[in-house]
């Protein structure tokens, strides 16, 4: 029954757009959009030099060695504040003394120790933004592994580091990211 009531009321509709004379393509053809859409203005822009740079191989080594060091660790051997004497080489005073009251510094070393824990970090990427003739900006990328009795953990890391020449080299001057 819903059918043929479905099936009348379509064929009204088509008797009286019929009676009226205007026809479906009619309709079409005399609607027009609400908003006509706008121009599309293409322009060439300047070719601008890419803000990261590759950065000199003794920068990359000098990222790379700080990351390592700063974040791994293997807490069965290593004491817990160890990291700073083997950075007091690549890094500024002023970053040795606040890596003391870092994250990286605040472990719970005595958990770790329990639980055998490993921290071991492959660099994957480093890229440079100069701020200065004296300051560079460092992008570093790199995996952190963390194995223990408890679980093996992979996870991606970005650490932003400033280095700045000194008399004796580039050093860190800030590091930022990874839990530092």
């Amino acid at each position: 029954m819903g059918v043929r009531t479905g099936q009348f009321a379509a064929a009204l509709c088509v008797l009286a757009c019929s009676a009226c004379g205007v026809g479906v393509g009619q309709l079409a053809a005399h609607t027009t959009p609400a908003h006509p859409a706008p121009p599309i203005v293409t322009s060439t822009a300047p070719v601008s030099e890419s803000p990261y740079a590759e950065p000199s191989e003794q920068l990359r080594d000098l990222a790379t060695r700080f990351v390592s060091i700063a974040l791994g660790y293997d807490a069965w051997t290593d004491a817990r504040l160890s990291f700073l004497d083997q950075l007091k080489t690549i890094a500024t005073n002023g970053e040795l003394r606040r890596l003391q009251d870092s994250e990286r510094a605040h472990l719970r070393w005595w958990v770790l120790r329990q639980r055998l824990q490993q921290v071991t970090v492959q660099v994957t990427g480093v890229s440079q933004k100069p701020v200065s003739d004296d300051r560079v900006r460092l992008e570093v990328e790199a995996v952190r592994v963390t194995r223990s009795t408890v679980s093996t953990v992979r996870d991606f890391v970005a650490i932003a580091l400033v280095v700045v020449r000194t008399p004796d080299g580039w050093r860190v001057n800030q590091a930022a990211g990874g839990g530092l």
